[in-house]
């Protein structure tokens, strides 16, 4: 075990070293109010910080190879219980719980924050998407907004064009991530008849077009096109669910947001984790500012 306190480029060194490893994160005077578990790989604890200059100076690392070496050490030296990073650690926190990643995130015991969390992520998710699709190692790749002209008159924009890497063939995508709404009832995809809240024209084309691509003409950047059916990206996909709506509406494929997000983690896409930091920097700023604000001196 290995603590790092104002040595961010020892810190480093040893995260890069150690791929395997894991890293306490605690406060620089650790008390048992947060102490945070991560992988030597996550996103949140290596490259450029979301705040501030450093990694080592405001916060310390304890790293080392053995998880419950680090979680002992908590215990006896703080006082308290790790918590397990989301992110890096969500799937192993799965083994012992039926929560996702999306639930633990976006599912407290806090209604107004995980609103506000909700509004938030929905600003930017069709970003992760398409960050998604321009990896390599995705299913897709992802041609830009498609239209949908019916044959009596009148158009309906959807979200994606996704092409599969493997055969080529053209699908019409359309994301729907409602996780707070109606008590979370839509945050994960378990039956198809969560799907018929979801009454907005746009959408019923797109369930149509699942069926009969032959009853829409469909074009891509001004240019007609070609489908094979359609694919569904939801926030959080149990299988079965997803099974249930593939077979019930014809839609070719249900993709997950939350396992695209950890596809990227995995793969650490450089692309998708500057889309985040960007982000958290742009919220860190906004309540800096907010925090920060004074009134206007009078003249």
């Amino acid at each position: 075990m290995k603590r790092f306190e104002g040595d961010d480029r020892g810190y480093l060194e040893w995260v890069n070293s150690n791929p395997t490893g894991f890293v306490l994160n605690c406060n620089r005077s650790p008390d048992p109010n947060y102490i945070m578990l991560h992988r030597a790989t996550c996103w949140t604890i290596t490259g450029a910080p979301t705040r501030g200059e450093h990694w080592t100076v405001d916060y310390i690392k304890v790293c080392s190879q053995d998880r419950m070496e680090l979680e002992t050490w908590a215990q006896k030296k703080v006082g308290g219980d790790v918590r397990s990073c989301s992110f890096c650690l969500g799937a192993m926190r799965r083994s012992d719980s039926v929560d996702s990643l999306f639930e633990m995130t976006f599912d407290s015991a806090i209604p107004e924050r995980d609103k506000f969390l909700s509004r938030v992520f929905g600003i930017f998710s069709e970003e992760i998407v398409r960050a998604w699709c321009r990896n390599p190692r995705s299913s897709y790749n992802d041609l830009g907004r498609p239209t949908l002209y019916p044959l009596g008159g009148g158009h309906y924009t959807l979200d994606f064009t996704f092409r599969s890497r493997q055969t080529g063939q053209l699908y019409v995508g359309e994301l729907k991530c409602e996780l707070e709404f109606q008590g979370y009832r839509y945050l994960r995809l378990v039956a198809v008849d969560q799907l018929n809240h979801l009454n907005k024209r746009a959408f019923r084309a797109f369930l149509r077009f699942a069926r009969d691509q032959g009853s829409y003409n469909l074009k891509v950047a001004g240019k007609p096109k070609s489908a094979a059916g359609c694919i569904l990206v939801w926030g959080s996909v149990d299988p079965k669910g997803a099974e249930a709506v593939k077979a019930t509406t014809g839609i070719h494929d249900v993709l997950s947001l939350e396992q695209m997000i950890e596809d990227l983690v995995e793969w650490r896409d450089q692309a998708y984790l500057e889309l985040v930091r960007a982000r958290a920097r742009w919220c860190e700023e906004l309540f800096t500012a907010l925090e920060m604000a004074s009134p206007p001196h009078s003249t």
